[in-house]
């Protein structure tokens, strides 16, 4: 089943440089240690969402509250390059968990104002 992913808030993922100089800093590199939301664009223009967590960050945020951490539409992969989020999306279709796991939002027309087609979505 042919997809695309599209980053609704772009995808930055901040380097350690981004880091280095604040308080409390650890090191992490983010791409092991943050969260990133995901459209799932599929060629027929339906629309679901997700958000991509990595180990790391679902600790780091525990630590914050200490009781318990969840989120809508959550997945959690080793890190967020491109290619593993892409991985763990396929695997999910291939599995039969996808729309446990993602939500449908609408089609691509209503959700991105300039769709004209799946084809030029990059």
């Amino acid at each position: 089943m042919n997809f695309k992913l599209v980053f609704p808030g772009g995808y930055y993922i901040p380097t350690e440089d981004d880091f280095a100089d604040l308080p409390g800093y650890d090191g992490n590199p983010s791409i092991t240690d943050h969260n990133l939301d995901v459209y799932v664009l599929f060629e027929d223009g339906r629309v679901y969402v997700g958000t991509a967590f990595t180990v790391a960050n679902v600790a780091q945020l525990l630590a914050k509250d200490g009781f318990y951490f969840w989120a809508s539409d959550m997945f959690i992969v080793k890190d967020l390059a491109q290619q593993t989020i892409r991985d763990a999306v396929q695997k999910a279709i291939a599995d039969s968990c996808f729309s446990a796991i993602f939500s449908f939002i609408g089609f691509a027309a209503a959700i991105f104002p300039d769709f004209v087609s799946y084809e030029l979505i990059e």
